[in-house]
């Protein structure tokens, strides 16, 4: 059952991947003037956001330590809701535009995260 929930979780994470990318790629080709002004992320989209990050963690974690990346997704499986996620994926098709920000939001949460990370670990040593 563990790794079908982690097969099925991956697959939903390379589709946003994959819908992330195109995104990006059409919003650059798309000419200032008609795109929506971006504004702050909906409390969907900051799910989708803080979900697909929980998700990433826990596919990191699998080549670390399988046991822990097993229970890291029977939590998630437990505790993201796929149908407030899919609805929200439907909202953004429907105004490409905020893919965007959501993908920046994304990185911006990942790097802030991996500093944290770098800085504890530098802490840690100085000890």
């Amino acid at each position: 059952m563990k790794p079908l929930i982690r097969r099925v979780l991956t697959h939903r994470l390379q589709q946003i991947l994959g819908v992330l990318l195109l995104v990006i790629v059409t919003s650059y080709c798309t000419p200032s003037e008609n795109q929506t002004e971006i504004m702050e992320l909906s409390p969907d989209e900051t799910y989708l956001v803080d979900s697909y990050l929980a998700v990433r963690e826990a596919s990191d974690l699998y080549s670390v330590n399988v046991l822990i990346s097993d229970s890291s997704f029977a939590a998630l499986d437990s505790t993201i809701d796929t149908l407030r996620i899919a609805n929200t994926i439907r909202e953004l098709n429907s105004d490409p535009d905020r893919w965007v920000l959501v993908f920046r939001s994304i990185e911006e949460k990942r790097r802030s995260r991996k500093d944290a990370d770098e800085e504890s670990q530098g802490s840690e040593q100085r000890r």
